[in-house]
């Protein structure tokens, strides 16, 4: 497992989307999905993150597989009614 801090220019070439990166070469195919959270809740990070290894260790395609974790601050989002606009997810906090 490889951990790193960057910002956020550094961040699509540290995730490997850069346009010298394996991902943007021709025939390459990839999925990218996101898990909306209400709370950080470490101790289930640390689950998720031992499920994570043991799947991307046993399973030689899920080898270059990564996750990352995103959090914005709500407090703007929060003053929105919810019934005025199209989004239907203001409870989730964080995407993982």
């Amino acid at each position: 497992m490889q951990t790193f801090t960057t910002d956020c220019p550094g961040l699509i070439q540290e995730l490997g989307y850069g346009l010298d990166s394996a991902t943007c070469t021709s025939g390459h195919y990839g999925r990218v999905f996101g898990i909306g959270v209400k709370n950080y809740i470490v101790s289930d990070i640390r689950k998720f993150y031992n499920l994570f290894n043991e799947a991307t260790s046993a399973i030689p395609e899920f080898i270059n597989s990564h996750v990352f974790i995103e959090a914005y601050g709500t407090r703007a989002m929060r003053m929105v009614p919810p019934k005025s606009t199209g989004y239907a997810h203001r409870h989730l906090n964080a995407l993982m």
